[in-house]
């Protein structure tokens, strides 16, 4: 294709050849359905100068429907390139192949220089991520192929992955919930005979499954709070109460605090973020010394600090972490995320761990409920700072976790004594 396409474009040719492979398509659609071979919508690929002939769209539906193809069953791609030519004349062709059912899709995307800027005048109805992306599949690709499908995901819009040809590009994709994989891992170009045999009933999803999976599809893996039907403008705001605290010689000065953090900072009774911010640094609480020293074990850390603490019926966890910090100013920025629970004190005061819920956390740094027969473990409360990440294996592999990385070397051994769970 990279040798002969642009031949034929440059001799005008181009729109020939695509015509061609659309009625190609449509008479292999309709021998198929023909045949109760199961198959679902084909896509087939447009060149810009397509856009350019008089026409263009009533030829295409004229095609369909003298093969008695349903317009949805065949969905139009292309490439950013075709909008950067004439963006009224693809406008208006867009809307007539939109308004006659046809569904856009737009192919290579993130390869050109406007990929983003066209998502916000066209609704396309698919977002084709391109194969380079997932060819290279380094952190950084990784995280772009994230961000496209989570921009795709707020958008309404579909999203494929172009490339996979590995089990552990195709994981991948699964797991940050790219609805569609195009690519080697499951099968390489085909002639129309392989490819009926190909399309078993086990292999191809049932047409009243469409509209089930295509709902499912649209569900965002990467929404800080997907379980929550959102409006529009609901998504500019995060669910997780974050704040950014400036400390400089011992103080901590908010600077920032989102709505779901002033939320939590009213929870503990507070009218304003000013309120909380005199309480800790006016030092008029015990609770002032826990939380100043986990500021301070933040600025001097790269990793997040934990507490959890009690106020009256309040419930709550205090996390931070220092962003930058600079010894020439002497102060540092600090990221704070404050969670309350307040309807967790009547379920906790249910159960005996309740009654000395106060002189637990009074008393010790961390709590953790450990059920040697099923191998796990359950973290109450801690102000400790010690990792998360020992909670989430199972109970012996967190034991050796925990004393690696939190115990001192020359205790180790006693401590796994201590620990051992048999």
């Amino acid at each position: 294709p990279a040798d002969f396409i642009p031949v034929l474009e440059r001799h005008g040719l181009i729109y020939r050849l695509d015509m061609a492979i659309l009625r190609d398509a449509c008479a292999m659609y309709r021998q198929l359905r023909d045949t109760q071979t199961p198959v679902h919508s084909f896509s087939v690929n447009f060149s810009r100068y397509d856009f350019e002939v008089p026409g263009f769209f009533d030829e295409v539906a004229g095609v369909l429907d003298a093969h008695g193809v349903p317009h949805e069953a065949i969905s139009i791609e292309v490439t950013e390139s075709v909008m950067l030519e004439d963006r009224e004349r693809f406008r208006a062709v867009f809307d007539a192949f939109h308004g006659a059912g046809f569904k856009i899709w737009i192919d290579d995307f993130g390869s050109g220089y406007s990929s983003l800027g066209l998502l916000q005048e066209f609704d396309f109805d698919v977002l084709k991520i391109d194969m380079l992306f997932i060819q290279n599949f380094t952190l950084r690709s990784r995280q772009l192929i994230a961000s496209f499908v989570n921009t795709g995901k707020m958008l309404g819009i579909h999203t494929l992955i172009e490339g996979v040809e590995t089990e552990a590009q195709r994981r991948f994709v699964r797991s940050i919930g790219c609805e569609a994989i195009q690519g080697f891992y499951y099968a390489r170009p085909m002639d129309p005979a392989a490819f009926a045999a190909h399309l078993t009933p086990e292999g191809v999803e049932p047409d009243a499954e469409k509209e089930y999976w295509n709902a499912v599809g649209g569900f965002n893996l990467l929404s800080p709070n997907p379980m929550e039907n959102r409006g529009a403008e609901a998504a500019f705001h995060g669910d997780i109460p974050l704040a950014l605290i400036e400390c400089t010689w011992g103080r901590g000065d908010y600077v920032f605090a989102n709505d779901a953090y002033m939320d939590s900072v009213h929870s503990l009774g507070f009218d304003t973020i000013q309120d909380l911010e005199h309480f800790f640094n006016a030092r008029l609480s015990a609770r002032y010394n826990p939380i100043q020293r986990m500021l301070t074990e933040a600025v001097m850390s790269d990793t997040p600090q934990e507490m959890d603490y009690v106020s009256g019926e309040v419930f709550y966890k205090f996390r931070a972490k220092c962003i930058t910090r600079s010894h020439a100013l002497k102060k540092a920025m600090v990221a704070a995320s404050l969670s309350t629970f307040k309807d967790d004190a009547a379920s906790r005061e249910k159960n005996d761990l309740a009654q000395y819920a106060r002189s637990l956390y009074a008393s010790y740094e961390h709590v953790t409920l450990m059920f040697p027969e099923k191998d796990a473990s359950t973290r109450v409360f801690s102000r400790a700072n010690f990792q998360t990440a020992h909670q989430m294996l199972r109970l012996r592999d967190g034991v050796r976790s925990f004393a690696e990385k939190e115990v001192h070397p020359d205790d180790r051994e006693r401590y796994l004594r201590l620990m051992d769970i048999d």
